[in-house]
């Protein structure tokens, strides 16, 4: 651990996640996790080192909160750490992909999908352990660079591509959104991040 913030110097904080639980995660480019309170206060540090606590890699992509007290860490081609938010027993979970991960999101029935800067999706059963590929060769995936991801209050999985603009994931296929307007996906080509607000309003950048 460490006794003050000197390890956010010099450093990209690349994802942050408030674990409802008092404390804030923040994943950083090239020096691990750092776990701190809500004001910041007693900040310890997460690296790859051998030991109880060790992660796949120091370079955190994102970070995700599911809804079974788990935090996932999407790592630069080293896969995905994980960990219960009860007791801090970081895992690497085993994952059918090289690339890197840039965003992992829980569908409504439970299962995760991980977002690859090349692969296109992964989709994992957590219970069994089985995981899915899909990507613009097998599928209707619009592009294999995944940016960001958004469930919405339908169940509808939102994804954001490097090139190729958001798209929706509903009943195991890929659509975009409907838009009137023919330059939108000109537009949004590059969209990093997706979100929809409670009017049913998508907030792409």
């Amino acid at each position: 651990s460490v006794d003050d913030m000197s390890v956010f110097k010099g450093d990209f904080v690349n994802a942050v996640v408030d674990d409802r639980k008092g404390h804030l995660w923040f994943g950083l480019n090239s020096n691990g996790i750092v776990v701190t309170g809500m004001d910041l206060n007693d900040p310890k540090c997460i690296h790859t080192e051998d030991g109880e606590f060790a992660l796949s890699s120091n370079h955190i992509n994102c970070i995700y909160a599911d809804t079974k007290g788990m935090l996932w860490f999407g790592t630069s081609k080293k896969g995905v750490s994980c960990t219960p938010l009860d007791y801090v027993d970081m895992d690497v979970y085993p994952l059918d992909a090289t690339e890197d991960i840039s965003t992992i999101i829980e569908d409504a029935d439970g299962r995760l999908w991980v977002g690859l800067d090349g692969q296109g999706l992964v989709n994992v059963d957590i219970n069994t352990g089985a995981q899915r590929m899909f990507s613009t060769s097998d599928s209707l995936l619009p592009s294999n660079l995944i940016l960001d991801s958004f469930l919405d209050n339908d169940g509808n999985l939102y994804f954001s591509t490097y090139g190729n603009g958001p798209f929706i994931w509903k009943n195991g296929m890929a659509s975009r959104p409907m838009c009137s307007d023919p330059e939108f996906y000109e537009t949004v080509r590059f969209c990093r991040e997706i979100q929809k607000d409670n009017s049913g309003n998508l907030w792409l950048r």
